[in-house]
């Protein structure tokens, strides 16, 4: 699944996991452009609980950008 946020934000191979019935993740890929046009790639999770009205409430929030060998050797 992709899902273009904005010109500049864009979201790839996004999951939803129920662990719960009140408690649902989404994890996935995500990719940011500068207006330089640099890009960054980073993998997401995203909690969420489900509030007494109904509505569902980001409650965690996690990004991470992936390891690179070469920078790291």
């Amino acid at each position: 699944m992709y899902c273009l946020v904005t010109p500049f934000l864009f979201f790839a191979n996004t999951r939803w996991i129920i662990s719960e019935e009140t408690r649902p993740l989404s994890t996935g890929n995500y990719s940011s452009t500068d207006t330089n046009g640099i890009e960054a790639k980073a993998a997401y999770t995203l909690g969420y609980s489900k509030q007494s009205s109904g509505e569902l409430k980001i409650d965690v929030h996690h990004l991470s950008l992936p390891f690179n060998v070469a920078e790291n050797v």
